[in-house]
């Protein structure tokens, strides 16, 4: 305690660097800095602390060396230039020197990332990775002072009646279009909105189909209804104004044609597509799982003695229990005893790089892009793996209620929509023209 941790720091790192670029702050934001310090209670002391901590906590995820090191390295260096020029620690101040630092000689992704975990990880540290990694601000907190908190709130209701994180994005992206459009209509507060300028809003808003439209005016639309119910626009009957412009379609369904399902199942068998891939993606096409439902499986899920998998499906949040093929459950066997990492997580499948824990959604997608490497059918992904199971359900004659139990789906209503694909059933409901009374051509002048 005779000396701070800087001065053995600031002998390691003089030798691997004869410029200490991490001093390289002009002088107008070191008094910047300055200022915000004096705002600070975290001590350099904690700062170091916290940068071990960091480390070992990055050992624990079975980061490799190099990584440690990167992100480490950063750390240190903000931690030797607040040391040496008697500053403390702040999220801003740590912005600042990293904006302000004229030689950035190693990698710029991995200084942002140590950064945010830093943050992150002085405000909880049980730190979530896909938070820890952020380093853009989201939009709502861009927008001017008058809309921002109202925004914010909003944002923050829906989170907390758990909508999805792309229900969330998506509502963040809606509001952030509109508020922008009033900004830049010189719109100052929440009195000045008309249904003048909404319907202006909605005429000069672009989008590439009435339905993307449609989609971002119903999310506008309740975001307007809330204004009105916090007492915040002199009509609350302003969401009104907002227009339906499309309505409910059928749209045809997209499986996978025969020849790309002899390629799916002969590159299943093939070395190609990992252990951990061909899981996902048999339980994709045999059970007909949603993506969403198998990144989020459990170990606990699978049931060996009963042969059955039991989840909660995210989109209804019904219990569902399917039964364990045995080709689905030798792929699911497979990849625990041999391909799956070690880990503490208790997700089925795990991230093949560090950290070790439950993947993304993106898994999915990947997958089914290794198997069918040919195919680019615009709007099926692997959802289609879902659609393709429901069809060959009803093609084998099993019954609706059957295929919707099968599927997890509250009501037969969406089975309904497989039916146009069953040709060979619907070829023995045809009609005769003449039975239906209609006229063509051949029988008369249709003149």
């Amino acid at each position: 305690g005779l000396c701070t941790h800087g001065y053995a720091l600031l002998l390691h790192y003089i030798f691997i660097y004869e410029n200490m670029f991490w001093m390289n702050v002009p002088a107008e934001q070191m008094e910047r800095i300055k200022e915000l310090s004096e705002y600070s209670d975290f001590s350099n002391e904690d700062l170091y602390k916290t940068i071990r901590d960091i480390r070992q906590w990055l050992k624990n995820k079975s980061y490799s060396k190099g990584a440690i090191g990167g992100y480490i390295l950063c750390l240190d260096l903000l931690y030797l230039f607040l040391d040496m020029n008697d500053f403390s620690y702040s999220p801003e101040i740590a912005w600042i020197w990293y904006n302000s630092t004229e030689d950035k000689s190693y990698a710029v992704r991995t200084q942002r990332r140590a950064l945010c975990l830093l943050e992150e990880f002085i405000k909880n540290s049980d730190v979530r990775l896909p938070l820890a990694l952020r380093y853009t601000p989201s939009s709502i907190d861009t927008l001017p002072d008058w809309c921002r908190p109202a925004a914010q709130q909003y944002i923050c209701n829906k989170k907390s009646e758990k909508w999805s994180s792309n229900t969330i994005a998506m509502i963040r992206a809606s509001i952030y279009r509109f508020f922008s459009y009033l900004d830049s209509h010189g719109i100052c507060s929440f009195q000045e909105i008309s249904a003048s300028i909404i319907k202006q809003f909605n005429l000069d808003d672009q989008h590439k189909t009435p339905e993307g439209k449609n989609a971002y005016n119903g999310r506008i639309r309740k975001f307007l209804i809330y204004l009105g119910e916090q007492n915040l626009l002199q009509n609350r009957m302003l969401f009104a104004a907002l227009p339906h412009i499309s309505s409910a379609r059928e749209k045809i369904i997209i499986t996978l044609t025969d020849e790309e399902q002899v390629t799916f199942f002969d590159r299943i068998q093939g070395p190609e597509i990992s252990l951990r891939d061909k899981a996902i993606l048999l339980l994709g096409r045999r059970l007909g799982m949603r993506g969403k439902d198998i990144i989020e499986l459990t170990v606990s899920s699978i049931d060996w003695k009963q042969e059955s998998i039991r989840f909660v499906q995210s989109k209804t949040q019904v219990e569902l229990v399917l039964p364990l093929t045995e080709d689905v459950g030798n792929a699911i066997y497979r990849y625990l005893t041999e391909d799956r990492p070690e880990t503490e997580s208790d997700s089925l499948f795990i991230r093949e790089r560090a950290p070790f824990e439950g993947p993304s959604r993106n898994i999915c997608r990947e997958a089914m892009n290794s198997a069918v490497p040919e195919r680019n059918v615009s709007g099926s992904g692997f959802h289609v793996l879902r659609k393709t199971r429901a069809t060959e359900l009803l093609e084998n004659n099993v019954d609706m209620n059957s295929v919707s139990e099968i599927l997890g789906h509250t009501s037969n209503n969406t089975v309904m929509t497989y039916l146009s694909l069953d040709e060979k059933n619907m070829r023995r409901c045809g009609l005769s023209l003449s039975e239906t009374g209609l006229v063509t051509k051949l029988d008369g002048d249709l003149s």
